[in-house]
């Protein structure tokens, strides 16, 4: 995992953000005056002393029209996105403003991720999972090293890279994830997950749908997968770190095949997943 961002730079962010939109205000007394936000902590926010809090940021958001992003991203980059104020478009139509997915029932952590291949068949994916909380977003990232991608032959175009990062969203039992990768490919994973799996806290059983267009054979992929709570000791995390990113089913632990199989069965449409209609 790459360094995350300090709290002070932030901050910086946010400042420079504000600054941009207040500048178009008549004046920041009047701007005050109609976000009712104290003219002397607003001056807090200017300078990046601190940020807001999520309710004075929800003000200011709804005011501008931004999304809450405006705390991570530069404004240029953030209007210069295609569909940049697309959440605020969804809440304009009515749509209940989401909130993220509550961190006693989905802690900060690294995670492991497995779901089934979509080029292999009897064959898994793994990936490190990590979720994190900054300014009360739920943060996400998978990521996966060179050194761990198998080279397959034939599919060279479809080993694309795997840098993630996303949002989680709270739901009715469970989360909703929305992520997509660095670096500009226009691929689009939505995953919904729900909280425990019969007894066990620490699995989350999920649907992953993903627009694979980094792939001329397919427009979309849909696929069980779940999450696993890794143990907060290095052993563990050791051992996950070195999981191959592609393995056969056989190969992995007995669990993964019964719970991705269990998915399957609840009633959802998927590809062959081993061992489904036994």
């Amino acid at each position: 995992m790459v360094a995350e961002q300090t709290d002070r730079e932030l901050h910086e962010i946010f400042s420079r953000n504000l600054r941009l939109l207040a500048s178009k205000e008549r004046s920041i007394t009047e701007l005050c005056r109609t976000l009712r936000i104290n003219r002397t902590q607003f001056n807090r926010y200017l300078s990046g002393e601190v940020s807001p809090r999520p309710l004075i940021l929800h003000k200011i958001c709804e005011h501008f029209k931004v999304d809450a992003r405006i705390l991570l991203e530069p404004l240029k980059d953030l209007q210069s996105a295609p569909g940049a104020n697309l959440f605020q478009d969804l809440f304009a139509a009515g749509a209940q403003t989401p909130s993220p997915a509550p961190p006693d029932l989905l802690p900060d952590g690294l995670y492991g991720e497995w779901k089934p291949s979509l080029h292999r068949p009897d064959h898994v994916n793994f990936h490190m999972f990590q979720i994190s909380t900054h300014q009360g977003i739920r943060r996400t990232r998978v990521k996966c090293l060179d050194a761990l991608k198998p080279k397959i032959p034939g599919l060279q175009n479809a080993r694309h890279k795997i840098d993630y990062v996303g949002i989680a969203i709270a739901q009715i039992n469970g989360f909703a994830l929305v992520d997509a990768p660095t670096g500009g490919k226009s691929v689009l994973t939505l995953t919904s997950f729900r909280y425990g799996y019969h007894f066990y806290e620490h699995i989350y059983p999920g649907v992953k749908l993903s627009s694979v267009s980094y792939s001329t054979q397919m427009t979309h992929s849909c696929l069980p997968c779940f999450l696993e709570r890794l143990p907060d000791d290095l052993p563990a995390r050791l051992r996950a770190a070195r999981t191959p990113y592609l393995q056969p089913i056989d190969s992995a632990p007995d669990y993964v095949g019964q719970i991705l199989r269990g998915i399957v069965k609840t009633g959802f449409v998927f590809p062959t997943i081993p061992g489904t209609n036994d």
